[in-house]
C-alpha cells in the first residue's frame, strides 16, 4: 500500500529535480509531483510525495517537517486520501479540515422576458401619470388664514416670527 505525503511552503522557483534530490537522499520515494500554475509554470507552493509504506511515510514526516529549505520551513505531513470532491491540484493535508462543495441537484432556471410584455420602467411611469395629484390645503377657501394644527418643528420658530410680523402689519395699516 502506498502513502501520499503533502509537502508545503515551497518557494515559487523550486523545480522538481531539486526537490527530488532533497527527498531521495533520505528515503526511497516512488513518485514526486510538484503542483504548478498552468499559466506561469511556477510552483504553487506545494507538492506530493508517494512512498511504499506507512513506516517510510512516518520517517519522512518526522525528518523533514519544519526543516528549512531555501530559508523557508517545510510543512511535511501525511496527505488525506483523495476523493471525488477533492481535485489533486488543491493542497490537502491531514491536519487541514476539508470542506465539501455544495452540489445543486437541479439547475436553476431564470424566466425569460416576454417580448410582448411592456417594459417595467415604462409601466411605472404610466402608473405615476395616472395617480391623482395631491389636493392643495384649503387655505384660500376657508377665509384666507390657514393654520396647520402642528407646524413642522424645524420651522416652528420661523413660522411664529412670520405670523407676528404679519399681525403687526395688518394692525398697523
Amino acid at each position: 500500500m502506498t502513502v501520499r505525503i503533502y509537502v508545503g511552503n515551497l518557494p515559487e522557483d523550486v523545480d522538481k529535480q531539486e526537490l527530488d534530490a532533497l527527498f531521495r537522499e533520505a528515503q526511497d520515494i516512488q513518485s514526486l509531483k510538484l503542483i504548478t500554475n498552468r499559466k506561469t509554470n511556477k510552483c504553487r507552493g506545494f507538492g506530493f510525495i508517494t512512498v511504499k509504506t506507512e513506516q517510510e511515510a512516518d520517517e519522512l514526516v518526522s525528518r523533514f517537517n519544519g526543516q528549512t529549505f531555501r530559508e523557508q520551513p517545510l510543512k511535511v505531513e501525511k496527505a488525506l486520501p483523495r476523493t471525488k470532491e477533492t481535485p489533486e491540484t488543491e493542497p490537502v493535508a491531514a491536519s487541514e479540515p476539508v470542506a465539501k462543495p455544495v452540489k445543486v441537484s437541479t439547475p436553476v432556471e431564470r424566466p425569460t422576458p416576454r417580448r410582448d410584455a411592456p417594459n417595467r420602467n415604462s409601466q411605472r411611469q404610466q402608473n405615476r401619470r395616472k395617480a391623482a395629484p395631491q389636493p392643495a390645503p384649503p387655505a384660500a377657501a376657508a377665509g384666507g388664514n390657514y393654520e396647520a394644527t402642528e407646524p413642522d418643528p424645524r420651522w416652528a420658530d420661523a413660522l411664529r416670527q412670520l405670523k407676528e410680523r404679519l399681525a403687526m402689519q395688518t394692525t398697523g395699516s
